[in-house]
């Protein structure tokens, strides 16, 4: 593929809009052609924002802005276990073991009521039986509204999709 003067024009204007529609929306300032950014001293700190200061750090491309996993050095002690904890409890759903995996997730949920067992690392490929656990675990720890929201993310992850009617090919 060839591009010509007037190509490379039109994907600089191209570039150069969608550039200044992000940085209307996040509130950050363009500063230098070395793509530096720095913060608008008129907007008020939002996620997006510390998602770029985050992303500038070193932190990598920020997948969502809402992903505030925190490092492991900055758990305390008990949300370290927790976090133990409900690994264990995805090994036990992983070997068949939901009962156990049940009551596990719920220690878990008890160590630290923050935690989002969602988050777990390979939490969405694993048997429907483990997300029933984890919201049996989230009712028994009275987290009605943490079950609620995770049945609705169940329900629109894995909801059922229609097939193309073949007539219409």
């Amino acid at each position: 593929m060839i591009l010509t003067d007037t190509g490379i024009d039109a994907l600089n204007d191209s570039r150069d809009s969608l550039v200044s529609w992000l940085l209307k929306v996040t509130g950050l300032q363009y500063s230098s052609p070395t793509l530096a950014y720095h913060q608008n001293p008129s907007a008020k700190a939002s996620t997006a924002d510390r998602a770029m200061s985050k992303f500038q750090a070193g932190g990598g491309i920020p997948r969502n802005a809402s992903d505030d996993i925190p490092d492991e050095d900055t758990l305390s002690p008990r949300e370290q276990k927790a976090r133990v904890v409900a690994l264990r409890g995805l090994s036990q759903a992983r070997d068949g073991e939901f009962d156990a995996a049940r009551e596990t997730f719920g220690d878990a949920i008890r160590l630290d009521p923050r935690l989002d067992l969602s988050r777990l690392p390979s939490f969405w490929n694993m048997p429907n039986q483990t997300h029933d656990a984890v919201i049996e675990a989230l009712y028994d720890t009275e987290r009605t509204r943490d079950a609620a929201s995770l049945i609705a993310d169940l329900r629109t992850r894995f909801r059922p999709r229609l097939l193309p009617n073949r007539d219409s090919r």
